[in-house]
């Protein structure tokens, strides 16, 4: 093996720092609500190029994710489909499972079927959940007529009026949602890079991966 030259060296160092510069101003960082009342679990998942929200309820969980509805609904994922998917207003997609319980991650990992690249616990206020979960779950089922089920991501898809595109993705979707739940959200980009941060108050929370 040749010795690297000193200029390929540095230059190998400074790509190495622009990526992990770069992979830093991009992460999403959570803050979970302080205290919440009657806290229920909330989940965050990331599955590496998009993310999936689970919610507790009752004695079970309900998975949520969103994105495009040619590429997640209908499997349409070719180089051409997935840039095109970048720009313009395309068709978008909300996804759900129901999930039986008891709300713990080692449930979540062997319940959801698809890669999971790092999972975070959040405890959530539940009047917030119950309200996030009848608003989705309401467009899902005025959504019906468009019912499409995936088994490659595991969930069943109806289309959403909402636009799709890189100002707009999983990634954002799961964001609002999180902010719905009463966390404090700030997207460093459309990426599924995301860290999640101790409450305001500064309790310990959950955060592994």
């Amino acid at each position: 093996m040749r010795p690297l030259r000193p200029a390929a060296t540095a230059g190998r160092a400074c790509t190495a720092a622009l990526t992990a510069v770069l992979t830093t101003a991009c992460t999403n960082t959570v803050v979970p609500p302080p205290e919440p009342q009657r806290p229920v679990a909330a989940f965050l998942l990331d599955h590496g190029r998009h993310a999936s929200l689970i919610l507790e309820r009752g004695d079970g969980m309900t998975r949520y994710a969103w994105g495009d509805w040619d590429y997640y609904a209908l499997n349409r994922t070719g180089a051409l489909r997935a840039s095109g998917t970048l720009f313009g207003a395309n068709r978008a997609g909300l996804g759900r499972k129901r999930l039986p319980g008891p709300a713990e991650q080692a449930r979540v990992h062997r319940q959801v079927a698809v890669s999971i690249e790092a999972m975070w616990r959040i405890d959530v206020p539940w009047n917030r959940a119950r309200r996030l979960h009848e608003r989705l779950d309401r467009h899902f089922l005025d959504g019906r007529g468009t019912l499409t089920a995936n088994p490659l991501y595991d969930l069943e898809f109806v289309q959403d009026t909402k636009p799709y595109n890189v100002t707009s993705n999983s990634n954002h979707r799961v964001g609002d949602w999180l902010r719905e739940l009463g966390s404090e959200v700030r997207m460093g980009g459309p990426f599924s890079s995301w860290r999640v941060a101790p409450p305001a108050d500064g309790s310990t929370g959950d955060g592994a991966r």
